[in-house]
């Protein structure tokens, strides 16, 4: 066993490293678009010195993009304590660090929900790293990763993972009779910290309940137990849709809400179905020709400017044109592939593990 776990911890490391260094080409560049506001003029952020006062302002600082996104702020803070300047090699270089971790425990996530599937240890030893590469090495996480802002993202996604592979772990001990309280509170926890970094890791339940759908079926040694959760999630079910129909929606569904921007909601939502086609194109075939910056040949007033806005990003000095915070992470694409495989539970399993998304164009009303 503990073998085992020791070979599985070389090969994530080395799936982790060459993640890291793919992204190393990218380290030079200036601070680009939300990048300024968010860092650069962020004044509380340049810390000096590590005393209680400058770490209180920075860790409460200023965050144009959202108030709970108080952990990526302050590492901006510790970035520049640690360069002295503001400098975005310095800055990116923690981007990769992060976007590395992540592949790290996404190989460990991957092989406890293989090794659950019945799937043999010799094969989750390879398959398991290499699923978490693939997605590490996506040219669409260039933008998630480069664009220093985005930590915001990389760094919720992070935890997410933990979160879910600390969720898994949980109730695969309580199928086999086993309280599975201690990864609970490290979900819990792992959560916490993931809603500290980005707003969207709200949607961590829907990940859960995508696993308990597709590989878990809600089983536990306690009878109780399992009713528990059926009715438990099916009254999360009812209460966040109906938060949704009565509480989000016709607050967003105004044009106060798009105060500032050239587009409409429901402009915006016109624009998804062509840019859920252009992200699976951009997922299975990601040229550089595929990727484009502008949005142009729609017809809708409004729309085109809503696609730019959902979907892309430039890439600081990299030439190509990439799409915009963690989209390499669309959940959407979860439903296309779970229609297409078959019911066999490692089927199941692969789905569930690659419906966890952790996009803005997924959340962003």
């Amino acid at each position: 066993m503990y073998q085992n776990s020791g070979r599985f911890l070389l090969t994530s490391l080395i799936a982790a490293l060459i993640a890291a260094v793919l992204f190393l080409p990218g380290l030079p560049g200036d601070f680009v678009l939300d990048d300024v506001a968010n860092i650069v003029e962020n004044e509380p952020l340049k810390i000096e010195r590590l005393d209680p006062e400058s770490l209180y302002k920075a860790f409460f600082s200023y965050q144009m993009s959202g108030t709970m996104r108080v952990l990526p702020t302050f590492t901006f803070a510790l970035d520049y304590w640690r360069a002295g300047v503001m400098d975005a090699a310095t800055f990116r270089i923690t981007n990769i660090v992060i976007h590395a971790v992540t592949a790290c425990v996404l190989a460990w996530f991957f092989r406890s929900l293989l090794l659950a599937t019945g799937l043999p240890m010799p094969r989750v030893r390879w398959v398991a790293p290499a699923l978490a590469l693939a997605w590490a090495a996506h040219p669409l996480q260039v933008s998630s990763v480069l664009y220093v802002v985005q930590r915001m993202q990389t760094m919720g996604t992070l935890f997410l993972v933990l979160a879910l592979w600390a969720y898994l772990c949980a109730r695969l001990a309580q199928a086999q009779g086993h309280p599975g309280r201690r990864g609970m509170l490290l979900a819990m926890l792992a959560w916490l910290f993931a809603m500290g970094c980005k707003e969207d890791a709200i949607l961590l339940p829907a990940y859960t309940f995508a696993l308990e759908l597709t590989m878990l079926r809600f089983a536990a040694a306690d009878t109780q137990l399992a009713n528990t959760l059926r009715r438990g999630y099916l009254m999360a079910t009812i209460a966040g849709t109906a938060a949704f129909l009565l509480v989000f929606l016709p607050h967003y569904w105004t044009p106060v809400a798009y105060e500032g921007r050239d587009f409409s909601s429901s402009e915006r939502v016109l624009t998804q179905a062509r840019v859920l086609c252009m992200y699976l194109g951009q997922i299975l075939l990601p040229l550089p020709q595929h990727m484009p910056f502008f949005m142009t040949g729609c017809n809708l007033p409004g729309a085109a400017a809503a696609m730019d806005h959902t979907a892309c990003n430039r890439l600081p000095d990299g030439g190509c044109w990439l799409l915009h915070g963690g989209c390499a992470h669309d959940g959407r694409c979860s439903r296309w592939a779970y229609s297409c495989s078959s019911r066999r539970t490692s089927s199941r399993a692969m789905w569930s593990g690659w419906s966890w998304p952790s996009s803005t164009a997924i959340t962003l009303p």
